[in-house]
């Protein structure tokens, strides 16, 4: 069996720059667009800069 790690990575990775996206959208969305920027958006902010 061949070694799986390099699929994994990229694989990962490659979620990860999704799941950025989106919550960087989703802040811009309901930031600037909606004006609404509630204590859950708060949240995923914090984790998105740590």
């Amino acid at each position: 069996m061949e070694d799986l790690r390099p699929l994994s990575y990229i694989i990962i990775s490659l979620l990860y720059i999704l799941a950025m996206i989106t919550i960087v959208m989703r802040i811009w969305v309901r930031g600037y667009s909606m004006k609404s920027f509630g204590w859950d958006d708060w949240a995923m902010a914090s984790l998105l800069v740590s």
